[in-house]
């Protein structure tokens, strides 16, 4: 846009020129975003991800992130000293009660001089892992034998995960290779079965748990008992 001005000095006329251009517009730094996480890609366990926000220029990004599927949005950035400096990150704390293929994405939202920007992460939620205690009852100490003929009961106990229902499937109680009994697990997180009597000799006693939904197949320590012929006393008497 021109605007012109006259000036009239005697017989002579000047006319000056101008001009009145609009200042152009400042364009918004551009952002990356970089997403990681930390923790147990199991069901029902902590994680948390982090997203980076990096500017292309010196501006300092401020602002929200939300990061969808992961339930947190309008999370705040802060300065967070890293090995390479301080750097603007927000953090989400969630955990995923399904199994399979997750993808999350941090949307920075932007601000009055950096642009808003996106970035995505999958991960896969697995089963949690849960290992079971197994024990015997009398509790036998490494290097104590039992006496033949003493009945022994055997039991594998579980603990359930935060954030996880209680185990349900079965154990398979097992000497060596020869299979004892297969044992659902009750309400408490255990199953346990009753041996009458081990034959003399060492005996290598597994746990084997089926898994369930939520939790992943595994197995016990293995427990060793070792049975010795009962002790006989003979008393002599003379006729």
């Amino acid at each position: 846009m021109a605007k012109y001005l006259t000036a009239r000095l005697s017989s002579y006329s000047l006319v000056f020129v101008v001009a009145l251009w609009p200042a152009p517009a400042t364009a918004a730094t551009n952002t990356v975003v970089t997403l990681s996480f930390s923790g147990y890609q199991q069901v029902g366990q902590p994680l948390t991800f982090a997203a980076q926000v990096t500017p292309t220029s010196p501006w300092w990004p401020a602002g929200t992130v939300d990061f969808l599927n992961a339930g947190c949005a309008g999370v705040a950035l802060q300065a967070v000293e890293t090995a390479y400096g301080f750097e603007a990150i927000a953090y989400c704390n969630t955990s995923f009660s399904h199994l399979g293929p997750v993808t999350v994405t941090a949307r920075y939202n932007g601000d009055a001089n950096t642009g808003s920007s996106t970035g995505s992460l999958g991960i896969t939620v697995g089963k949690v892992y849960a290992v079971p205690y197994i024990a015997s009852k009398p509790e036998v100490p490494s290097g104590v034998a039992l006496p033949f003929g003493e009945a022994v009961i055997l039991g594998a106990t579980f603990v359930p995960a935060a954030g996880v229902a209680a185990p349900t499937g079965t154990v398979t109680f097992s000497d060596g290779s020869a299979t004892l009994l297969t044992e659902p697990i009750d309400a408490s997180g255990h199953a346990g079965l009753v041996i009458s009597s081990f034959s003399v000799g060492t005996h290598s006693i597994s746990a084997v748990y089926s898994g369930d939904a939520n939790y992943q197949a595994c197995a016990a320590e293995t427990l060793t008992l070792r049975v010795i012929k009962d002790g006989v006393i003979l008393t002599v008497t003379s006729t």
